[in-house]
């Protein structure tokens, strides 16, 4: 009884610890106290606006940068995303990124959930059974009407 308390209060710490850390906002503040007075005091990294690209051969000459979205995405499956009442609120969806991959998360537990004949933790196991080996299906409605016929999807 005593260690299931202490693993309890634990849990609950750790918990907290989370919500803490994720709390705040992505501002960063300038932690420079010593800020220039005068513009002879300035460097020309300091008067530059923050809006003009780095000079050539600057910092970030020859970094790459990579976004989630996947090339194959098509306007028809953007159509999609966009039509969903969070897509369509506030003057729309304008960004795709790890749309396909959460789409993807939302069916394969909406199948695990279909598999298990339960939205309870029993759908956890059956994630792994409903997305590997099997019948190929693309859709819900598809894989579903698989499911239902007993079918290994």
């Amino acid at each position: 009884m005593q260690k299931s308390r202490v693993r309890q209060v634990g849990a609950l710490l750790v918990g907290l610890a989370l919500v803490a850390a994720s709390c705040g906002d992505d501002k960063k503040e300038s932690t420079d106290t010593a800020a220039p007075t005068t513009v002879a005091d300035t460097t020309p990294e300091e008067t530059t606006p923050a809006t003009d690209p780095p000079a050539a051969g600057g910092e970030l000459a020859g970094m790459k940068g990579t976004t989630p979205l996947p090339p194959e995405m098509t306007q028809e499956f953007k159509d999609l995303l966009s039509a969903t009442p969070t897509g369509s609120a506030d003057g729309g969806l304008t960004d795709f990124n790890y749309g396909s991959e959460t789409y993807d998360a939302v069916i394969i537990i909406a199948l695990a959930v279909e598999a298990a004949q339960s939205d309870g933790i029993e759908y956890a196991s059956f994630i792994v059974d409903v997305s590997t080996g099997g019948e190929k299906c693309t859709t819900f409605v598809d894989c579903k009407a698989l499911l239902d016929a007993g079918t290994d999807i």
